[in-house]
């Protein structure tokens, strides 16, 4: 064989071993390390973006893996978005899922989870901050309920010109709006509810009765024709007197 054709025949060889390279680097799912990733087309593994796989979503998080029973911050030029993969990594869609707290925010809060609703996109369903307005409410299987800017359900009595959860204020039932209930339910009360309330000027507690409305908005400062009976509510919404 001569030199030409020797280098010719290297050329070749070179060439090919390209080639090959390419076509084992080709983008697409990978589990030739036992686990699943995203390998792009130089090799390298994808971190920290979402795929898709027959129709469903994956998160890969920072190690190159799909990430399971997680809950996915994404920060965008838009705002914070949240979504959830599940025991098999899968985006959860029309949902809820409880996430406990962290440890920090155990001694503030009653709750042993915070309660997200993920949509048909898989977003959680959150306020755009500022005050709580009716739209923001959302009605999921026949029942009403609000969501904080982070996601997290909102519960027991809420200030909609100043949202947040008011576990140990026992006064805040006083300028609040809504009652949601209890942290592992979180709907907004509708019509009648007698509840056990402190009376600051009083120093004691006391049962009061408050009126709901359709949309869960107290009754207050108002007098209110309800059932035939003309009602009387204090301007903390608590009914006083009727006539």
């Amino acid at each position: 064989m001569t030199l030409k054709k020797i280098v010719k025949v290297f050329a070749l060889m070179e060439t090919l071993a390209m080639i090959a390279a390419f076509a084992a680097f080709a983008e697409g799912w990978d589990d030739s390390s036992g686990s699943w990733q995203w390998i792009k087309d130089d090799g390298t593994a994808a971190v920290e973006t979402w795929k898709s796989a027959n129709g469903y979503w994956f998160y890969i998080d920072s190690s190159g893996l799909i990430a399971r029973n997680k809950l996915i911050i994404e920060e965008t030029n838009k705002g914070t978005n949240y979504y959830y993969v599940d025991s098999n990594g899968m985006l959860l869609r029309d949902a809820w899922k409880a996430v406990a707290l962290d440890v920090g925010d155990r001694k503030n809060y009653r709750a042993q989870y915070w309660w997200y609703y993920f949509g048909n996109d898989g977003k959680a369903y959150k306020s755009k901050g500022g005050p709580l307005t009716i739209d923001q409410i959302k009605t999921i299987e026949g029942k009403r309920y609000a969501f904080d800017a982070d996601g997290r359900m909102l519960y027991g009595w809420i200030n909609s010109n100043n949202v947040k959860i008011q576990d140990y204020d026992e006064s805040a039932w006083r300028n609040s709006d809504y009652y949601f209930g209890d942290w592992d339910d979180g709907h907004a009360v509708q019509g009648w509810k007698q509840m056990r309330v402190y009376v600051p000027k009083e120093g004691t507690y006391k049962d009061y009765w408050f009126y709901f409305d359709a949309f869960g908005k107290k009754a207050k400062s108002e007098k209110k024709r309800i059932d035939g009976v003309t009602y009387v509510f204090d301007s903390d919404g608590h009914m006083s007197t009727t006539k």
